[in-house]
């Protein structure tokens, strides 16, 4: 799969899968908000290693998309993040790096 590519990513568990599906569908294969989230994901999931948490590679790694980041307003960026919790096996390593990082879970 190649940057931009917005079909499922590689570790969107089938559990998981229709809720992927759901923000697939309510935001568009072209929205910023699907592109980014799948693309971070890429990146953390291509930096990962054993013994290394997705929570420690998620800094590193948005610094790698910062430019598009930016582009991204603060409530699209907090979807994205959504989207990973929700969607993504390693949802719980993005949770830890949100509360970490001011993005607490909004009830």
């Amino acid at each position: 799969m190649k940057f931009g590519d917005t079909r499922t990513p590689r570790y969107v568990v089938r559990v998981r899968e229709q809720k992927w599906r759901r923000w697939y569908d309510q935001l568009g294969r072209r929205s910023a908000v699907i592109r980014f989230a799948k693309d971070w994901a890429e990146l953390m999931e291509q930096a990962h290693s054993p013994g290394v948490h997705i929570y420690q590679l998620a800094a590193r790694t948005l610094g790698e998309l910062e430019s598009r980041r930016r582009r991204l307003s603060d409530e699209q960026f907090r979807t994205v993040i959504q989207i990973l919790r929700e969607c993504w096996y390693y949802g719980s390593g993005i949770n830890r790096w949100a509360n970490e990082n001011g993005y607490k879970k909004e009830s």
